[in-house]
């Protein structure tokens, strides 16, 4: 497994620089960019990231209703502005050596269904198709974040996520798991992440209030040594957000506070991995 963290929770006008020199602070090996290939100077970022030694983990799905993206929209000129999009991302993963792109099927934030969920659930997969075509071509694997039904009305579990993934043989396809949706979505956490075990490509971490590891009422203990029982490896990718901020709006967020996260995170792996807590 690899300490990684979202660049998506701090507020945007912390700089890039900024933020790398943080997480090589607290001993991180990989960073989560956001999946907007327009937002970042991609030789310069090259540059930077050499320097730090970090690594790419992966490109974060960044299809929230106000950017006008969707996989599943009725609107067949929103589905291709969205394929287009997540395309420019397989591209930029290329440019930064990162294996993983994520993708939300709907809108972020749209929890209501415009016709019918079978319809909705067939254009998103129409869509999906398209993108792992690309996926395919340029060795890349695309992730399906799951996502909480206040968010979004489809694939809110890694069941329904495996279903969509198997039933329909896609390719290329994995999940991406988050600690604070499923809190929230999975009746039994340990038995979710063991049944996503090889489609478990990219992990989220956050509490049960979406904060830090230590802050809520999760058994971090008990979820990491599951990891290691399914014998995951890929990012665990910090994605921690500010006490006083609304996720849909990263303004007004508080640095010292994430920074903190990180800190508490990366103490608490370095524990678990030295075999603390763990020999119980």
């Amino acid at each position: 497994m690899i300490l990684s963290a979202c660049v998506g929770v701090f507020d945007k006008s912390v700089a890039i620089e900024k933020i790398v020199h943080i997480l090589c602070l607290h001993k991180y090996k990989g960073i989560e960019l956001l999946g907007e290939p327009k937002k970042y100077n991609v030789n310069k970022l090259i540059s930077l990231l050499k320097t730090h030694s970090l690594k790419v983990t992966a490109l974060t799905a960044c299809s929230r209703l106000k950017t006008g993206r969707d996989l599943a929209s009725k609107n067949k000129v929103v589905r291709k502005k969205t394929i287009d999009h997540y395309k420019e991302c397989l591209y930029m993963a290329c440019e930064l050596s990162s294996p993983l792109v994520g993708i939300s099927l709907t809108a972020i934030g749209r929890y209501w269904i415009e016709d019918s969920y079978y319809s909705e659930t067939q254009r998103a997969l129409e869509s999906v198709f398209e993108i792992t075509e690309a996926a395919k071509k340029l060795k890349k694997t695309v992730v399906i974040e799951t996502l909480n039904r206040y968010v979004s009305f489809m694939m809110n579990t890694i069941d329904e996520c495996k279903k969509f993934i198997s039933s329909n043989n896609l390719s290329n396809v994995g999940i991406c798991s988050d600690l604070f949706h499923m809190n929230i979505e999975e009746s039994n956490l340990l038995e979710s992440i063991k049944d996503s075990a090889y489609l478990l490509k990219n992990f989220h971490i956050a509490d049960s209030n979406r904060r830090g590891i230590g802050y809520g009422h999760l058994d971090f203990k008990s979820i990491f040594k599951t990891l290691l029982e399914i014998q995951y490896s890929g990012p665990l990718a910090l994605e921690a957000w500010a006490s006083n901020k609304n996720p849909f709006n990263n303004m007004d967020s508080s640095f010292n506070e994430i920074k903190d996260y990180l800190s508490d995170f990366s103490n608490i792996v370095e524990k678990l991995n030295n075999g603390l807590n763990t020999n119980e």
